[in-house]
């Protein structure tokens, strides 16, 4: 049997939502946010994953409560560079990377790596992760070589958001 698909029918039946060829891509889930990802994320099983974009830790630190047996690898470079108007200062950045580090560091399945993303992503092999939540550059070209790059390194039946 092609289970293939068992994460989609998953969500489809939980979330009670009815899909067909003319479903809208991608799927939103009405009042379903960013803290509820975590915890479906542990009622499919998922073992590993990646955040990109981790800035204090905060949502790293959400992902591993909710799944306790979760190995989260957090990606991000706080690094200053041309084009990234969030933060212009690098000693701002080598704060946000220590305060990172402290928040996760109760953590022994959480691993921060100080890159950026599509440095990052060569360090996955394809097929690896059961899913990668994206919260980093939101400019439209970083999106998308975010999501066509990442989206390699998942699992089937694995989730790829943001």
């Amino acid at each position: 049997m092609d289970n293939s698909a068992a994460t989609l029918n998953y969500i489809l039946k939980k979330f009670n939502i009815t899909f067909g060829r003319k479903t809208p891509m991608p799927i939103e889930i009405p009042n379903f946010g960013r803290d509820n990802l975590a915890s479906l994320f542990a009622e499919l099983g998922f073992k590993t994953g990646v955040e990109i974009g981790v800035e204090t830790g905060a949502y790293s630190e959400i992902l591993l409560k909710n799944n306790p047996g979760l190995k989260l690898y957090s990606i991000d470079p706080w690094k200053a560079y041309s084009g990234f108007r969030d933060y212009t200062v690098q000693e701002e950045l080598d704060k946000l990377y220590k305060d990172a580090k402290t928040r996760l560091a109760p953590y022994p399945n959480s691993e921060i790596i100080r890159k950026f993303s599509m440095d990052g992503v060569k360090d996955f092999a394809d097929n690896s992760l059961d899913f990668v939540y994206i919260d980093a550059n939101h400019s439209f070209l970083n999106i998308t070589q975010d999501i066509i790059e990442w989206s390699k390194k998942i699992k089937v039946n694995g989730i790829i958001s943001g």
